[in-house]
Formats: structure tokens, sequence, C-alpha cells
């Protein structure tokens, strides 16, 4: 296997573990909007390992695709225009 199938073949396993704990992501960022808004209570209360993997594994799909992450709390207004 070489290189470039070797960084296709982790990008995807990347996206299969992305959409597994937030489900339907990758096709939201791919074909409806390029920001994603992460709000507090969709994380981790102590950042464990497992919860900064999971956000870093997030924040790296949504750049593989040009997505813009941003973390708010769960008090932020959110506008959207569709």
């Amino acid at each position: 296997m070489d290189e470039f199938q070797e960084r296709q073949q982790a990008r995807e396993l990347l996206q299969a573990e992305v959409s597994r704990d937030f489900p339907d992501l990758v096709n939201r960022i791919k074909y409806v909007g390029k920001v994603v808004l992460v709000r507090y209570s969709a994380l981790c209360f102590t950042p464990t390992p497992e919860c900064i993997r999971r956000i870093g594994a997030l924040a790296v799909v949504c750049s593989y695709h040009g997505a813009t992450v941003i973390f708010a709390g769960d008090s932020v207004l959110e506008v959207r225009a569709e």
C-alpha cells in the first residue's frame, strides 16, 4: 500500500469513527453547511482522553471538508440562513 492509499484509508476510518459519535455530521458538512456549532452540553464535562480524542477527531474531519468548528456555551443564540 502506498502513502496516498494509507492516508485515504486513515481518513475513511476517522470519518467512520466520527459518524459513530456524531451521526450524519459528515453528510451535513459536505452538502448543507460549512459551520459546525458544538455546544457545551455536547462535550464531555471532564476532559478525559476519550473526550479529547472525540472532539479532536471531529475537528480534523471538519477540516478535511473545509468546515469551521465553533465551540460555544449552551446559551448562545443560533441563527441559520438556509
